[in-house]
This record gives C-alpha cells, sequence and structure tokens, in this order.
C-alpha cells in the first residue's frame, strides 16, 4: 500500500514538467525505469531514499520539500520558491547569451 504523501507524485510530475523533461529523462538521470517514475508520479508506487534523494537533485530542490505535504507544489512557508531557482537562472543565463 502507498504510504507516501498525496503531494509527492504531484510535485514530481510538477518538477518534471517545469524542468521541461520526459518521463525518460527522469528515469534516465534517476538510474530507474520509466515505468517506475510514472508508477511514483501518480501515487502507485512508494519511492526509495535513493530515489528521492536523486529526484530531488534532479529537481534542484530539498527532499523534504518532496515528502512533506506542508510545503506547496513549487513553494515552501512564505512563498520562498525552493525548486525552480536553477531553472529561472538558465533562462537568465539563454537570455544574456542571445
Amino acid at each position: 500500500k502507498n504510504t507516501m504523501t498525496k503531494l509527492f507524485g504531484l510535485k514530481i510530475k510538477h518538477q518534471r514538467n517545469l524542468h521541461n523533461m520526459s518521463l525518460q529523462n527522469v528515469a534516465d538521470d534517476a538510474g530507474k525505469s520509466k515505468a517506475y517514475i510514472y508508477q511514483i508520479e501518480i501515487n502507485k508506487s512508494d519511492p526509495v531514499l535513493s530515489v528521492i534523494l536523486a529526484l530531488s537533485e534532479i529537481f534542484n530542490c530539498t527532499a523534504e520539500y518532496l515528502i512533506n505535504d506542508d510545503y506547496h507544489i513549487g513553494t515552501y512557508p512564505n512563498n520562498k520558491i525552493i525548486c525552480n531557482a536553477s531553472h529561472k537562472l538558465n533562462k537568465i543565463k539563454e537570455l544574456l547569451n542571445d
């Protein structure tokens, strides 16, 4: 039975879309199958700690953000963005290089 938080899968899907990554991209980076990542996204499978840590690295956010429902998708309390800062930085770098 799935014991992970209800928002975990939604956060993974949100971050994957935010980073313009396919399921296969995330699976490859995490060293897991596309089907496994999809099962996590739809809350049908609980990831092991090593996968949670890999996903936090892939999306440049904390594992705590991913597993804690108190931290809503994309923000910590007080609206501090924690997961898309590197994404925004990359966009700024792209604009500066154009």
